[in-house]
């Protein structure tokens, strides 16, 4: 839902964690993104407020 409601990537999803979601406030910040490059998974920063 959070792919076709705010047009997130999937790394971007897969990256999220609870402390980057402010049910209260309304937003999400988008702070991690998962990737996979050469068969491994990288956790990577990213800053954007959703």
């Amino acid at each position: 839902m959070l792919i076709l409601d705010l047009g997130l990537r999937r790394g971007e999803v897969l990256g999220l964690r609870w402390e980057d979601v402010d049910l209260d406030g309304g937003e999400l910040a988008v702070a991690f993104q998962l990737q996979r490059v050469r068969r491994q998974l990288l956790h990577r920063d990213q800053h954007r407020v959703v």
